[in-house]
């Protein structure tokens, strides 16, 4: 069994979530009716926390001011089977820190202090940094983990209580542990060796000390303050720093993991509370993370300024402190703000996008960490729509799914409502702006869809296409309105005309939109010269094959989808492959897990002439082609890293059988990582996804290759020109002139490509040797591509500043 894919997220130790309530779309667990997600997204929940041990989460989606997405899995309490619900009483840890960031902002707001202010000016007794006795501590750094003060996590540890309330004072704790003489005072323990706001040192007594700021400077217990300014105003009924004020039945237990088994380590509290010890459940974080994205407001209640609030989620100084705001930290990698937090038995995340108006919480207990739910979850809020298409079965004249000029089409369009809300007389309107599309009637009425259903009869539209001779792409739009109010929109795309090349797009898994992996292989059939018409199999109905015989050739992929988790190549699948397969067609079928899903099938064997040895492959993601094998010989490269996707997570090795032949190795093995058959029809099958090949240059010219292949022009038994008959100098190309040199005369056909695979230069019919002026190219990465007689020399060329 393959391993679910994984990505390291977060180079930040703290970021995190908040979410809100009003007007929410909720989803109702108890009503199989009403899941927001596709299915995939249960299913990705619940194995990831299998495969990280964690054992209960509650999570929430906010955008736009809305709960777009709520539930929770898994078990809060394992020893009394108590389920994770949405009042499970979560330790927040360091998210804990941005309420303990907002006081003290609010404070700052009334003009009670400003940043670079020296905390002993507002403190009982005064801290400094023994080795800068002189150097003041600021606020600022306070709150940017610059001040210089350290953790001791045996002393942190060693005030832990379990189960109840700790009896110690924030203030009689801060002051033993900062001033010299005091019980937990060490200097090389309680300080760093820095002087202060020099050197990012991330500090949980220093956020504890900007909580007994709050209680200095208002007069007022840090916990009460807390409560006074931000739970009551944001609605937040479930949230308390002391264990006592929490339903005892209604906590989620601290869990370690250890030889396959949960330990339970307690329900801890700690004096250092502003730092990390609120417990919260995911009603409170939402409404807590829509005030956040709100700017500040909740339900017409200002809590902070926005402007203030702007300041907190603003980078103080990257050389020094990076990704870190006051008491907010930024994810570079997703361009999020927020706070995550995590010790023994408990990890959380809140992230948001401001600009976006989207946010993400996740609260779990056990051991794993969260980042991979929390991830796909970013995924979900940036593409939730109120109204989505589930399906699109399209009706041309003469049914064959290529729309041509001239034809009357219809569209059958099925919807569904994600929202909690039911709709009544929808009133749903297709735009296209293109002049040779005409509707007859560009409005449906949807007289009701209640939430989480679709409509039992699909939206009908019909246009007429007027002519063209080349093929094209065109967006539609569908505009959904309520008394004529637009709710959402909704975007899809349509292919008119045949094209050289059909790419199935058969990719179901959650992450298909950030990867973008159909692009990838758009991209480099446009630079091999082709036109290429992508077919969303998830979206449209099944084609004929019939109709994929229309087209010279059919590239197929899969993406990151795991057989655990989807239906990756199903039984139509297989069956439409081998009716078309059976027709003498031309497949490139590229997936790191279809020979899992189809491993010891007559399909695997018969069709596809491999059978799989390896389902998981452990050694270098490199690979190398057969030097005897034209479509595969001098190719050398990663399926990791560089611009491609990252997406090769487990690929498996095949072997040929039946008449196929090995096309890769995986580097320094005989493990096959690739089979191609040239038969009664033409096959290339790769156990990983080209998209994932780290260079573009290489994906270019192995999609060239297969092509070519398929097209008859790449000749088994023919020899192909070496690179080596023609020299390229200088490189990098200099004053924009570069030097074609040949030993003997050639004729050739010359074009150079962008690395997104758009042609830039091209010129027919040139004589070798020969000299090009390139003053219209500007600096960058491109392939240069000289074609003689159907047999071609790539190359990657640089064209200096």
């Amino acid at each position: 069994m393959k391993k679910i894919f994984t990505i390291l997220v977060f180079s930040l130790l703290f970021v995190g979530i908040v979410l809100s309530q009003e007007e929410n779309f909720i989803m109702d667990r108890n009503n199989t009716e009403k899941l927001v997600s596709p299915g995939m997204l249960d299913n990705h929940m619940i194995s990831l926390m299998n495969q990280y041990n964690i054992s209960g989460v509650s999570a929430a989606i906010v955008k736009e001011g809305k709960i777009v997405w709520k539930s929770s899995y898994g078990l809060a309490d394992r020893e009394n089977l108590l389920p994770t619900n949405d009042s499970t009483s979560f330790l927040l840890y360091s998210i804990t820190k941005t309420f303990t960031g907002i006081g003290l902002m609010q404070l700052y707001e009334d003009g009670e202090f400003l940043l670079d202010d020296a905390i002993n000016d507002y403190l009982p007794f005064e801290v400094v940094h023994p080795d800068y006795p002189e150097d003041v501590i600021t606020f600022r750094m306070l709150m940017t983990h610059t001040s210089g003060i350290k953790d001791n996590f045996t002393v942190i540890n060693s005030l832990l209580t379990y189960n109840v309330d700790t009896d110690l004072e924030l203030a009689a704790v801060l002051e033993d542990y900062l001033v010299e003489g005091g019980e937990y005072y060490g200097e090389n323990t309680s300080f760093t060796n820095s002087r202060p706001g020099t050197y990012f040192s991330y500090s949980n007594v220093g956020a504890a000390l900007g909580g007994f700021l709050i209680q200095c400077i208002s007069g007022q217990d840090y916990r009460s303050y807390i409560e006074e300014n931000i739970f009551v105003p944001c609605g937040m009924t479930n949230s308390f720093f002391r264990i006592s004020e929490c339903d005892e039945e209604n906590i989620a237990m601290e869990y370690s993991y250890s030889e396959s088994d949960y330990e339970a380590s307690g329900i801890k509290c700690n004096p250092f509370y502003p730092a990390g010890f609120l417990r919260s459940d995911i009603n409170d974080m939402s409404k807590y993370l829509k005030m956040l994205l709100n700017n500040g407001t909740y339900e017409e209640t200002q809590i902070i300024d926005s402007d203030i609030l702007n300041i907190m989620m603003t980078e103080y100084n990257h050389d020094i402190a990076p990704n870190s705001g006051l008491f907010f930290g930024y994810d570079p990698d997703n361009d999020l703000w927020g706070h995550n937090g995590g010790f023994y038995g408990v990890k959380t995340g809140m992230f948001m996008d401001k600009d976006e108006d989207w946010g993400v919480v996740v609260l779990s207990n056990g051991a794993g960490e969260p980042w991979q739910i929390l991830f796909m979850l970013y995924q979900y809020a940036k593409d939730f729509e109120i109204f989505n298409i589930t399906e699109i079965i399209i009706d041309d004249t003469d049914h064959d799914l290529i729309l041509e000029q001239d034809e009357s089409i219809g569209l059958d369009i099925t919807i569904r409502n994600n929202s909690d809300f039911d709709f009544e007389n929808i009133n749903a309107q297709i735009i296209c702006n293109n002049d040779l599309i005409s509707f007859s009637d560009d409005n449906e009425l949807i007289p009701f869809l209640n939430s989480g259903e679709t409509i039992s009869v699909p939206l009908d539209y019909q246009f007429n296409l007027g002519s063209f001779i080349e093929g094209f792409e065109e967006e539609f739009i569908i505009e959904f309105f309520c008394d004529e109010v637009l709710i959402d929109s909704t975007v899809f795309t349509l292919y008119f005309g045949n094209a050289d090349v059909l790419l199935i797009n058969d990719e179901e898994h959650v992450y298909r939109n950030r990867n973008m992996s159909a692009n990838y292989f758009k991209e480099s059939i446009i630079a091999a010269g082709r036109t290429v018409r992508e077919y969303d199999i998830n979206l449209f109905q099944i084609p004929s094959y019939e109709t994929l015989l229309k087209f010279n050739s059919v590239v197929w992929f899969t993406g990151l989808d795991n057989e655990t988790i989807h239906d990756v190549m199903k039984n139509e699948e297989q069956e439409l492959i081998q009716n078309f397969l059976n027709n003498g067609g031309n497949l490139f079928l590229s997936s790191q897990n279809v020979s899992d899903a189809v491993c010891g099938t007559g399909f695997i064997t018969n069709y596809l002439k491999a059978e799989q040895t390896i389902s998981d492959y452990s050694g270098t993601l490199r690979i190398v082609g057969i030097d005897t094998v034209l479509l595969s010989q001098q190719m050398d490269f990663y399926i990791t890293g560089g611009d491609g996707t990252n997406t090769q997570y487990s690929p498996s090795c095949i072997s040929p059988v039946n008449g196929g032949e090995k096309l890769f190795n995986y580097y320094s093995s005989q493990n096959g990582a690739g089979v191609y058959f040239d038969g009664d029809y033409k096959l290339v099958f790769l156990p990983f996804c080209l998209s994932s090949i780290d260079n573009q240059f290489d994906r270019i010219e192995l999609m060239l290759r297969i092509l070519q292949f398929f097209d008859g022009y790449l000749k088994f038994e023919t020899e192909n020109i070496s690179d080596d008959v023609v020299e390229i100098y200088p490189l990098p190309v200099k004053n924009n002139e570069i030097s074609l040199y040949s030993n003997a005369s050639f004729v050739c056909d010359i074009k150079i490509f962008e690395v997104n695979g758009r042609c830039v230069f091209e010129s027919e019919k040139v004589c070798l040797p020969n000299m090009l002026n390139l003053n219209e190219l500007l600096p960058g990465n491109y392939l240069i591509r000289l074609n003689f007689d159907n047999k071609v020399v790539n190359k990657k060329i640089i064209i200096a500043e």
